[in-house]
């Protein structure tokens, strides 16, 4: 018997050498409906005349299944005239993908819908727009397109109607600052250049033209004066530094990504120019075979002023889940999400039930020079449990349900269902 498994192994190994040594004459992508072979190129190291080289393969499968438009990348070597054939099978997603999401606590609602093509024209474009009511209508269209005829170089532009209900702070009182809700309307034009130095890393720059106007929905509280109707035209100047190195497989992920955005506003008549800088990062973790740690780091700091007009905001569906709608804002925060993902059901023909537990904390500094930042009264800290329900035949798409409750006091909890994981 060891002698049989000691023959095995040194013919397997026979075998495997005469690979090495053999020459690759082409490569072939196989299953393609939508992508186009041209795309697909950029992001593997194989090449025609090459060596075969067994973890070269690997890599370059998984750096297919990276780009998240494929369920599933097989190789395949077909030996042809004393060299090999190395085929790429492939399996498509459903790449235009319907969004929903909606949710929010009492008397505090949120709505959103729209459609996205992740692989627009089969080349990794994205083409999507969206539907949003929370108390009030926001419209969005934008277009990314990361690489323009084959070089690094890409672009983006987007237009934007937002309208929203914004809680603005003023003044100080013996029982602290004084909220009065706004009405916010923004109509906001944004282009954007795009370069990579290499997939998932890469910086974006450009500018938008922005026109903003708040008016008090709320009445005066009494011994408080506060801005009238304020409208303004500004230019926004952009830059984003980002580093992504995650690899998928199916719904795990495993991995860091990290994201610094810069941005400066200049306003007309204005001399101070207003900037605000926000880093993101990620990191992702599987645990054993069914588990996936996630968390997530948000810094956001921006000058500390009496202005009431801060950029920084508590939201359930960006921050703190079961918060509120836009419940809150500050001059600069500090956000840490964390969650723990657990397959209960998986099938990887059509996909994966995950219950998740999550902790959300996270403080804002409010607009007032010397205002405390660790202030445990600006402090929120949620817990939760949720559901996901993982569909691998098409582009990210997973129904999301998550319940949060603060762990501070008070009766503040809620759901926040959509489409996607939280981050």
């Amino acid at each position: 018997m060891n002698k049989c498994r000691v023959c095995t192994c040194l013919l397997l190994a026979i075998v495997a050498f005469q690979l090495q040594a053999q020459t690759i004459s082409a490569i072939y992508f196989n299953g393609l409906k939508k992508t186009r072979v041209a795309y697909l190129y950029r992001f593997i190291s194989c090449r025609a005349g090459m060596e075969y080289d067994s973890l070269m393969v690997q890599q370059d499968v998984q750096a297919l299944l990276n780009l998240q438009i494929f369920e599933r990348v097989e190789p395949r070597l077909k030996p042809e005239a004393g060299k090999l054939e190395l085929h790429f099978d492939c399996k498509e997603v459903i790449t235009l993908i319907p969004f929903l999401d909606f949710g929010g606590v009492k008397g505090n609602p949120y709505f959103q819908a729209g459609l996205i093509d992740f692989n627009w024209l089969g080349q990794g474009n994205q083409l999507g727009g969206f539907y949003r009511y929370d108390g009030r209508s926001t419209v969005q269209l934008f277009l990314k397109k990361p690489y323009l005829k084959g070089t690094n170089w890409g672009f983006s532009v987007s237009a934007l109607s937002l309208s929203t209900i914004e809680p603005l702070f003023f003044g100080s009182t013996g029982q602290g600052f004084e909220r009065v809700n706004y009405f916010y309307d923004n109509v906001n034009v944004e282009l954007l250049g795009r370069y990579e130095f290499r997939f998932g890393h890469f910086i974006q720059f450009g500018g938008a033209y922005l026109y903003e106007q708040f008016t008090p929905r709320d009445q005066t509280p009494p011994g408080l004066e506060i801005p009238g109707t304020s409208a303004l035209h500004k230019g926004i100047v952009k830059f984003t530094h980002s580093l992504k190195n995650i690899n998928y497989y199916y719904h795990y992920l495993q991995g860091f990504s990290n994201e610094t955005q810069l941005e400066g506003v200049f306003t007309p008549g204005v001399n101070e120019v207003f900037w605000k800088v926000l880093n993101v990062s990620k990191y992702f973790h599987r645990i054993g075979q069914k588990g996936n740690l996630a968390m997530r780091l948000r810094l956001g700091l921006s000058p500390d002023s009496n202005s009431p007009f801060v950029p920084f905001v508590q939201d359930s569906y960006i921050n703190i889940r079961g918060s509120g709608n836009r419940v809150a804002r500050g001059t600069a925060e500090v956000v840490v999400n964390a969650e723990y993902r657990h397959s209960l059901y998986e099938n990887f023909n059509w996909g994966a039930l995950q219950g998740v537990g999550f902790v959300d904390l996270g403080t804002w500094r409010l607009p007032k020079p010397g205002n405390e930042f660790f202030n445990p009264e600006y402090m929120s800290l949620f817990y939760g449990l949720g559901v996901r329900i993982y569909f691998s035949r098409a582009y990210n798409f997973i129904l999301r349900a998550d319940y949060g409750r603060s762990l501070l006091g008070g009766e503040q909890e809620g759901f926040v269902l959509g489409v996607g994981q939280y981050f």
